[in-house]
C-alpha cells in the first residue's frame, strides 16, 4: 500500500512539473516578439547570423544596395530589449564595439530616431526604401516586409 502512495505521490509532482513548464511557455508566447523590416520587397529574409552581423555593423549592403540601418534613441526599452534578445549585449557593450568599428573604418553607426516611437521609425523607413529598423512585430502594418522576427529569450 505504502509503495503505491510513494507512485502516487511522485505521479502528481510530475505532473504539477509539467504544467508549470506548460504555463511559462504559454506566458513567453504571449510576450511580443520584435521585428526587423524595412520597405521594400528587394531585401529577403535574414537567417540568425545575418541579422546578427547586420546590426554589429559588420555588414553594409543587402542584395548589392547599400542599407541604412535605424535605430531607437539611447536608453530607449525598445533598444535594450532589442539588443539584449537579439546580440545578448547591453546597449552600452553595442555602443562601444560600434565605436570601435567607426574609428577604424569597419562600420557606420545606424541613424538614430529622434523621437522615442514606433510612428518616427516607420516614417524614416516609408520614406528611405533601403532602410532597416525594427519594432514590436504587432505594430509593424503589411505594408512592410519583415526580415527577420527575434525569438524571445534567444540569448537570455
Amino acid at each position: 500500500m505504502r509503495r503505491k502512495l510513494i507512485r502516487f505521490h511522485l505521479g502528481i509532482r510530475g505532473i504539477a512539473v509539467i504544467l508549470l513548464m506548460l504555463s511559462s511557455t504559454f506566458a513567453n508566447a504571449k510576450q511580443d516578439q520584435i521585428a526587423i523590416f524595412t520597405a521594400t520587397k528587394v531585401f529577403t529574409s535574414l537567417s540568425s547570423g545575418k541579422a546578427k552581423m547586420l546590426f554589429k555593423g559588420r555588414i553594409k549592403r543587402l542584395n548589392n544596395k547599400k542599407i541604412v540601418l535605424l535605430d531607437w534613441p539611447n536608453g530607449s526599452k525598445m533598444k535594450k530589449q532589442f539588443y539584449h534578445e537579439l546580440l545578448g549585449q547591453s546597449e552600452a557593450r553595442i555602443n562601444a564595439y560600434r565605436a570601435k568599428l567607426v574609428f577604424s573604418g569597419k562600420g557606420v553607426p545606424p541613424k538614430i530616431v529622434q523621437q522615442n516611437n514606433y510612428l518616427a521609425v516607420e516614417k524614416y523607413i516609408k520614406g528611405r526604401p533601403n532602410s532597416i529598423g525594427y519594432a514590436l512585430k504587432s505594430m509593424i502594418s503589411k505594408e512592410f516586409t519583415i526580415l527577420y522576427v527575434v525569438p524571445a529569450g534567444e540569448n537570455l
